[in-house]
């Protein structure tokens, strides 16, 4: 929430990455526990397709290859004042992340097609046909909103790293902020609204007991948090989708691994509006993932120029 030195927004839910995965595929593939680097997470990968499923699928998510530069260990943007940085084709963290997808693109261990939130990659992970997923610790009520029927199936362990040290990135979150025009006599219910959802006990419980995932240590660090079992489904029954593991102790040691190198572009939601207009053709089988970043990166380079910023 900081912009140039300037805090401009609370924090309401984080999104520490973790690593979603069918059980029972892994089991049938022969593999006893999840990948904790990320050359197991490859040798894993023709081990599940040879059952016939593909160990997961990306058919073109920016937000998850920011999410995987930075898990990756990468900082590929630079923001000072108007001067800023953009290093995708340099950077350590893309370049890993680009290989490994490189590599299972050519090896047809990844599915392509399935597109992220449609009908069929939910139904993708609910027969198994997809065997596990990265994303935010956000995502488990989501799975079980979206894949009911993989009940029980499923498990969540931490990202694979690069070799086996501690590492993570975020995947997503939310934070409150007050517009400067909010209107007169309104300014100090808005903050303490703002006080209430992202630093009040009562109010951060309301949002994580509906699904969200929290944004402070504290909440991180319960007891009864951390010994959660169970989902809630819609009409508040208890559902213990992960068959009965003690999910938020992963996503809770997820977060500690976060590491706090990382800003986003300064025009983020543009940069992700033309990230399949260049990322496309790999994904398609025409470019080599690493020419198609530099094309991303020639396109956001032009239009950070337009937009006044010195550009190295």
């Amino acid at each position: 929430m900081n912009i140039n030195g300037g805090v401009y927004a609370m924090p309401a839910d984080s999104g520490p990455m973790a690593y979603f995965y069918d059980k029972d595929v892994f089991d049938q593939a022969g593999i006893d526990e999840p990948p904790t680097t990320w050359d197991e997470f490859y040798e894993d990968a023709k081990k599940i397709r040879a059952t016939g499923s593909y160990i997961i699928s990306d058919s073109g998510d920016a937000g998850l290859f920011n999410a995987m530069m930075w898990a990756m260990g990468g900082h590929a943007y630079t923001l000072d004042g108007e001067k800023l940085t953009i290093d995708i084709t340099g950077d350590k963290g893309a370049q890993r992340f680009m290989d490994l997808w490189q590599k299972l693109r050519d090896e047809d261990l990844i599915d392509v097609h399935t597109k992220t939130w449609t009908d069929d990659w939910m139904k993708s992970l609910g027969d198994s046909s997809i065997a596990s997923l990265i994303s935010g610790a956000w995502m488990a009520n989501n799975l079980l909103q979206g894949v009911p029927q993989a009940t029980g199936k499923f498990r969540v362990a931490l990202l694979p790293t690069i070799d086996g040290t501690p590492i993570n990135g975020e995947y997503g979150g939310s934070g409150l902020a007050i517009t400067k025009d909010v209107a007169d006599g309104k300014l100090e219910a808005a903050k303490k609204f703002v006080e209430y959802v992202t630093t009040n006990d009562e109010g951060i419980d309301a949002r994580v007991s509906n699904g969200s995932f929290p944004a402070t240590t504290k909440t991180l660090n319960q007891e009864d948090f951390l010994a959660k079992t169970t989902l809630r489904n819609a009409d508040g029954s208890d559902n213990e989708f992960f068959g009965g593991q003690k999910y938020n102790e992963v996503f809770s040691r997820a977060a500690k691994d976060v590491t706090g190198k990382w800003e986003f572009l300064p025009f983020e939601p543009y940069a992700r509006s033309i990230y399949n207009d260049n990322m496309g053709s790999f994904f398609s089988g025409k470019e080599t993932f690493k020419a198609a970043a530099d094309k991303w990166q020639k396109a956001l380079k032009l239009y950070a120029e337009d937009q006044g910023f010195t550009v190295q």
